[in-house]
């Protein structure tokens, strides 16, 4: 009988700029760190251009404009693949470095640390569930945002190396489309190409948790077979795309405005009323507003607004979305709506559930965090 699967193993990756590599490396020697064990790379060697000709300064990988600058060098698919072999030979600790540590690094750091948890066993005949375990428990701190503050600077280093204590897992990716760099590279073609060049080499020689069990990982049934005519539509449509499309969320139309008729009075004439005073120049005010629809209800001629409708309506979650502080991103809503496509009345109680903290005065610190729980919960079940 083969010996049981490892533990993860936990990966620590570091990005900085170039002018701060030495002061890292002396923080490191303070810290009682081998140097020797750190695997350094400088991109500046193979990821000739540099993103500050073409994008804002200080604007890091959060920026898709910036992820797609970095996907599109023809190199950065080789430095990734490269980084994921490194740390399957055994280097634990990485420190990746570009002229800013803005662009570049920041980049590569994010898509080296979702590829490799995304990386899983084998199945054997005697642990079936092996597709299931990972391999590496990847986490990336980047220095970056740490300038001319050294409290920060000294904060963040003893985080990336208390990490290697292994002691938690940190979260990977369930599927490709959350591998980071997918949704970001979708506005550019050359790194969209790119993007797929490195999923295609990676997926040559590892093991993703998404490969194997998928019945056991989705317990979504499958939708039953459309009409001939129909699929054939459908395959024709399919074939004519490179990229994995996502399937758009149904819009409904908005209800149209529906006024309140009523009969036409002609009043009796008033000697001494009072003209109404004409609205001032320049957009209206919420004020403004406000007395227009209180105005309108009086007079019986309210409209109704486009989120009194029965039917389901993309955009009152989307505004209900964007109000909150911070706001949901991109991710976590793309996360929603898959859902609700799958399942509308699962997704449908997340955002009631959100409603009801709203309504309590319950602060929501992470909005985004809780909409990824909810939809992993939903689509798995709880947590054992």
């Amino acid at each position: 009988m083969s010996s049981p699967l490892p533990d993860p193993v936990h990966v620590v990756i570091c990005t900085c700029g170039k002018d701060d590599l030495p002061w890292l490396k002396a923080q490191l020697r303070k810290l009682g760190e081998d140097l020797r064990e750190w695997h350094v790379t400088d991109l500046t060697r193979t990821l000739k251009k540099d993103p500050r000709t073409s994008v804002r300064p200080k604007t890091d990988f959060t920026c898709e404009w910036v992820t797609q600058v970095v996907f599109e060098q023809p190199m950065f698919p080789a430095e990734i693949a490269k980084l994921i072999e490194s740390m399957k030979a055994g280097a634990c600790k990485h420190i990746i470095h570009c002229a800013s540590g803005w662009h570049r690094a920041s980049v590569a750091g994010n898509t080296a640390e979702s590829n490799a948890n995304s990386l899983s066993w084998m199945s054997r005949p005697d642990d079936p569930e092996g597709c299931s375990r990972r391999v590496f428990s990847c986490k990336w701190f980047g220095f970056h945002t740490c300038e001319g503050n050294n409290r920060m600077w000294h904060a963040t280093l003893t985080k990336a190396i208390a990490w290697m204590s292994g002691y938690m897992l940190a979260d990977g990716p369930t599927c490709q489309k959350e591998v980071f760099g997918h949704l970001q590279v979708q506005g550019s073609q050359l790194a969209h190409a790119h993007y797929l060049d490195l999923q295609t080499e990676i997926d040559a020689v590892n093991c993703r948790v998404w490969n194997s069990n998928v019945a056991h990982l989705d317990p979504v049934p499958p939708k039953p077979p459309a009409p001939p005519v129909a699929r054939a539509k459908s395959i024709a449509a399919a074939s004519s795309h490179v990229d994995i499309a996502i399937a758009p969320v149904a819009v409904p139309p908005p209800p149209p405005a529906v006024r309140t008729k009523r009969p036409i009075v002609v009043p009796p004439p008033q000697a001494s009323k009072a003209k109404r005073p004409m609205p001032p120049a320049g957009p209206p005010t919420a004020k403004a507003y406000q007395e227009a629809e209180e105005r309108n209800e009086v007079e019986g001629e309210a409209v109704l607004p486009s989120w009194a409708t029965f039917e389901p309506n993309v955009t009152v979650w989307w505004e209900f979305m964007d109000k909150l502080h911070p706001p949901v991103d991109r991710e976590a809503r793309q996360a929603l709506f898959n859902l609700a496509q799958d399942d509308y009345h699962a997704a449908n109680g997340i955002i009631a559930v959100m409603l009801k903290k709203v309504a309590d005065g319950h602060w929501m610190n992470n909005p985004s965090g809780f909409i990824h729980s909810s939809v992993l919960n939903a689509r798995f079940g709880p947590p054992h």
